[in-house]
This record gives C-alpha cells, structure tokens and sequence, in this order.
C-alpha cells in the first residue's frame, strides 16, 4: 500500500512540473520586401528591406543576407545581428547591392540564412535598360549657317519595353559636365512606342527662356521613358555639339615632280621593277614600270581641320594605260597607283586635289 501511494505523489509531482516549465522555444522570424513590384530594370541596386521580429525566447543570432542569381552562387553578402533582449520587439535591416546590369531578362533572389541554415527568399525579375541612347548622327551638327544649308541630328535609343518617351537637352555645368540648364523638353514623333529601336530629330532649337537657335558648344540629351505601369526610367547623358561652321571646298594642285614617296614595289615577274625620274626642267615625274606595280603618293599641307575630298593627275601616256591606274587620297595625301604586265610608262605634269575646310558662319 505504502508503494502505490509513492507512485501516485510522483506522478502527481511529475504532472506538477509539466505544467510550470518554460514553452518551447521559438524563432525570430524575417519578411523579405522589395521596393514596389518584383520587376525592374537595370541598373538596379535595391534595397530590399529586411523585417526581423524578435522572440526573446529565443537566442541572440547573426543572420546572413545574400543577393544571388537564380540557381547560382551569392555575388554579394552582409550581416545583421540580431539582440534577442531588443526592447523594440523588431529590427529592420536595409540591404542594397551595387547596382546590377543585364542585357537579358534574369531572376535573382534575396535570401536569409542563419548560420548554415536556410531561413526565407524573395525572388525579383531584372530586366535591361528601360532607355538607352545608342549614337547621334550627324554629331556635331550644323542646325543654322550662313548660306543656308542646314542640318537636323538624329538621336537614336532603343526601348526594352513598350512606352512614351521624351527627349531631355541640358546646356553643360561649368565643369563641362551633365547636367546644367535643361533647354528643351520634346516628345514629337516618340510618344507610344513599342520595344526597339526608335529616332528623335533634334532641329538645334530650345524653348522657353531658350527657345530659337542655340549658340554653339556641347549640349547633353537624356532620353526619359515611361512604360505601360507608369514606371519612369532615364538614359545616361549622350554629348552632342553644336556647331556654327560649313566646309568649303577648294582645289589646289602642284607640279608632277614634287611626288613625297613611292609605295613598295610588286612584282609580277623575276626582274620586275618600278621607278620614278624628275624633270627638273619642266618639273613633270616619269613613271616607269616593268611587270611591276607600285603606288606614287603626293602629300598636301592643308589649313587647319583641312580633308582631302578628291584626287586627280594631269599625265601624259607614253606607252600604255599606266596613268589610268588607281587614283585616290588618305588623309594627307593623294596618290596613283600604277603598273602590272610589261613594260609601262608616263609622265605626270600636275597632282591635283579638292579639299575643304571648316569656315565659321
């Protein structure tokens, strides 16, 4: 008798004890948000907001966030300690990355970990640029000059996604920088554009306290873009220059025998060979070639921002077509090239060329 009544005082101390003991112990829990939508375009950099809320039950803890791409490793990584006897109950964690570029949609995630184990992940889509300005022809430009030929610049970008865009000039800062003054705001011909590859042309003009003829120098144009959710996105600064002058164009020749250099010489058969004699007298240059080619250049002193536009040779043929060669330019000089099977020669009085130059208006 007396060892039942044992047995039932300590179930009942047993039962006693269950019922005063601590809970179990529980986890600080974590919500992952991500600004707006799960959607964005490059460059994107976050942050994502991290919420954890405290269980005091549970132990002081160091959490691991992670930015990764979608089935890879982390590319970037950072801490956050969790204070289990935080007062406030929670702690919000800001976590950014530097800021990613793609070319092609991609998903990425967001996770937490706490030491090597897996606590929550929140995935986002990026996508490419919204705008991007790809090139301006002609650049620089010539909107308004003296004689009356005019240019307009077409500005070209492309879209990653359908939207109305609106093209953005700034003058410079002092620095020579972007972005000082804005000059113009224009949407003509680019609202309600599908995703590619669209143009704005730019006539040179502003508005406002700016509008008429912009004088001349650098401008910068952004392109801003809204897409069918009403997010707004805007290029980097693209430079375009204004400019105030024209090329006019002029001749200018000189006598055979002033040639600068011969070119290497080919040759078509064992022995071939070419050379070039001057008349001093009539200050012509013979030519002559045996089942050979080589290429004759003149080289031209031209003003300041001076090109080359065309050449030409006045020669006589003495025994075959060799004079008809290849005529053309580089940048500082002209030259004819000459020769092939057989014997050849010429003379050349003249070496010709138009040329042009800028000329302010």
């Amino acid at each position: 008798m007396k060892r039942r009544l044992f047995s039932l005082a300590a179930v009942l101390a047993l039962s006693v004890s269950l019922l005063t003991a601590a809970p179990a112990s529980a986890d600080h829990t974590v919500l992952i948000e991500l600004p707006g939508s799960s959607e964005y375009y490059s460059p994107f950099s976050g942050p994502a907001t991290i919420t954890f809320t405290i269980d005091p039950t549970d132990s002081d803890a160091t959490f691991s966030l992670r930015l990764r791409p979608d089935g890879a490793t982390a590319i970037h990584t950072e801490t956050a300690f969790v204070n289990a006897q935080d007062a406030d109950g929670t702690k919000v964690v800001p976590f950014d990355w530097p800021a990613l570029s793609v070319n092609s949609p991609r998903v990425y995630e967001v996770a937490v970990y706490r030491g090597g184990g897996f606590v929550d992940v929140q995935s986002f889509l990026l996508r490419p640029r919204l705008v991007t300005i790809t090139g301006a022809s002609p650049n620089p430009f010539l909107p308004k000059i003296d004689d009356g030929y005019k240019d307009t610049q077409n500005v070209n970008f492309k879209l990653s996604a359908g939207a109305d865009a609106e093209a953005r000039v700034y003058r410079p800062r002092t620095d020579g920088k972007c972005c000082g003054a804005l000059v113009l705001n224009d949407n003509t011909g680019i609202s309600n554009l599908s995703a590619g590859a669209h143009t704005w042309n730019w006539d040179g003009q502003g508005e406002g306290t700016y509008a008429g003829n912009l004088p001349k120098g650098n401008y910068f144009v952004r392109i801003a873009a809204t897409d069918l959710d009403a997010v707004t996105k805007i290029s980097k600064p693209f430079k375009v220059t204004i400019a105030r002058t024209y090329r006019a164009k002029s001749t200018m020749q000189k006598n055979g025998i002033l040639m600068h250099h011969t070119g290497p010489v080919t040759s078509y058969r064992r022995g071939g060979n070419c050379f070039v004699t001057k008349d001093e007298t009539d200050k012509d240059l013979w030519i002559t070639c045996l089942s050979a080619s080589f290429t004759v250049y003149w080289r031209w002193k031209l003003p300041t921002g001076g090109r080359l536009e065309k050449a030409s040779f006045v020669y006589v043929n003495v025994s075959s077509e060799i004079c008809n060669g290849k005529k053309g330019h580089t940048k500082t000089d002209s030259y004819l090239k000459v020769g092939g099977i057989g014997q050849f020669r010429c003379r050349v009085d003249k070496a010709k060329i138009v040329y042009s130059r800028p000329v302010a208006s």
